[in-house]
């Protein structure tokens, strides 16, 4: 009597687990060869990137079918998103790479320590952060969260049409443009600490204000001749 009570006592223990969606211990998939490698099947568990053991950067590539629970890159390995899903969050840590053109991330994306994360595409259904002295740079995606700047970190946007000018921004706000993909920005931002979130015309509109600047120049220097006749 007492083994059918702990029995049914079980089974109503993993029904709740599975209908609530109860915590699951997580285990640590640890990549740190020195090798590439590509993800693209489900990792149901955490996953680290790291130097090997004679500190050669690994590259892990996440592509269309791939999906990681938690993501964390370390030293000076390199992580590549091309597609797939990651279910948390992804940290980028000492001075490893992040570089994400399309896929999907369900919390954030941050950038800390002296990391570089470059972000073209995809999106986040977050914040995207820059800590420590990282650097973010964003040039295309969508995100949904806070656009942050901690620290002695930078953000530098590239893009057209912003509601601010140019250069540096020295205090939070609400930021609307376009993104030098052509994606849609409407973000609050936050900057604390000396954090710098930096405003960069798109190599297009570059061009266009040097060839603007080139004919002020042009006209001034043929206004100058003339007069001078």
């Amino acid at each position: 009597m007492r083994i059918r009570k702990i029995t049914i006592w079980l089974m109503v223990m993993v029904l709740m687990g599975f209908c609530l969606g109860l915590p699951k211990a997580q285990a640590t998939v640890v990549y740190n060869d020195g090798r590439i490698h590509t993800v693209n099947w489900w990792i149901y568990d955490m996953v680290e990137v790291r130097n090997s053991p004679m500190n050669q950067p690994t590259t892990l590539n996440v592509v269309p079918g791939g999906m990681i629970i938690y993501l964390y890159v370390y030293n000076s390995s390199q992580v590549n998103i091309s597609g797939g899903f990651i279910d948390h969050f992804l940290w980028a840590r000492d001075n490893s790479q992040v570089n994400m053109s399309s896929g999907y991330i369900n919390y954030y994306l941050y950038g800390c320590d002296n990391s570089h994360v470059n972000m073209s595409g995809g999106s986040i259904s977050g914040d995207l952060g820059a800590y420590g002295i990282s650097d973010v740079s964003l040039s295309g995606g969508s995100i949904n969260g806070y656009l942050e700047a901690y620290e002695s970190s930078q953000m530098t946007i590239y893009g057209r049409g912003f509601n601010y000018p140019y250069g540096t921004l020295t205090e939070s706000g609400y930021l609307t443009g376009t993104l030098a993909s052509g994606d849609l920005i409407h973000n609050s931002f936050r900057i604390y600490g000396d954090g710098r979130i930096v405003l960069v015309p798109e190599p297009a509109t570059l061009l266009l204000l040097g060839l603007g600047a080139a004919m002020v120049k042009a006209k001034s220097v043929k206004r100058k001749t003339h007069n001078s006749m």
